[in-house]
């Protein structure tokens, strides 16, 4: 039950790897706590030496759970399988039952989640990066309208930008993690990843105090919008004799953008 509910997340790809996670803590911390029960438990003769064969095991868990967060969920996982397994009474015990059990708890509900979150409600990594690239433009066509001098409403702007990016740059990260049917193609993949690499681009130069041309301002509204772009020609009322270095850059990313979004 447990598995079940912890492991159920937003998308297949971070359902598997979260199970994967699971699965292989639970594993390591298991045999941890079998081995301990058979070579080491039965040779304890008071509490201070039980304190350390603990403290050893956690140290483990607490190493691999304050590392990447992308592995940080094995490490609890590995804690909890070893007490569960060396300490899941009043006393050390060498009963190895609670350590097959709850493998095998931990394995039906990982089968039970697959099946459920790749077969029966499949949600594909690529569909969440989509929607998160269709908030992206949004936001970042915000960022150009605003005023120069409101630096409050562009640091929250961009930092709201910046952090869906790395929502989005993590979920691709996971695409290996799917079933096969549901992962995008490797050209569909590179498109998402470089229609990202040019909104990251971009959102520094739109966060610049400047005012921004109102044809490339125009171009973002019309991306957001899923219309047609415009021209990116000056307008009429634009007087400035060149472009800034950091506009040609911005109209080179909204160009790449352009064709990208197609």
């Amino acid at each position: 039950m447990i598995t079940c509910y912890v492991a159920a997340l937003g998308t297949a790809g971070e359902t598997v790897h979260k199970l994967t996670l699971r699965i292989v803590g639970c594993l390591i911390g298991a045999l941890m706590g079998v081995l301990s029960l058979i070579f080491i438990v039965p040779s304890l003769t008071d509490i201070g030496q039980l304190m350390v064969l603990v403290f050893g095991a956690l140290l483990l868990s607490a190493w691999v759970s304050s590392g990447n967060e992308r592995i940080a969920y094995a490490g609890i996982q590995i804690g909890l399988a070893f007490l569960l397994t060396v300490l899941h009474g009043f006393s050390p015990s060498t009963d190895l039952g609670v350590a097959l059990d709850r493998v095998l708890g931990i394995l039906l509900g990982n089968l039970v989640v697959y099946l459920i979150f790749t077969y029966l409600w499949p949600v594909a990594i690529a569909d969440f990066v989509r929607t998160r690239i269709r908030s992206l433009l949004a936001g970042l066509s915000s960022l150009a309208a605003l005023s120069p001098t409101d630096s409050p409403a562009a640091i929250r702007q961009a930092a709201a930008v910046e952090e869906e990016l790395t929502q989005a740059r993590e979920a691709l990260r996971l695409v290996p993690f799917e079933p096969s049917s549901l992962r995008p193609s490797p050209e569909e993949y590179r498109r998402l990843q470089d229609i990202l690499g040019e909104m990251e681009n971009l959102c520094p130069a739109l966060f610049l105090p400047f005012e921004k041309n109102a044809s490339d301002v125009e171009r973002l509204n019309q991306l957001s919008s899923g219309e047609r772009a415009v021209s990116p020609l000056k307008p009429a009322g634009d007087t400035r004799a060149a472009a800034l270095p950091v506009e040609l850059e911005m109209q080179k990313s909204i160009t790449r953008l352009e064709e990208l979004l197609g």
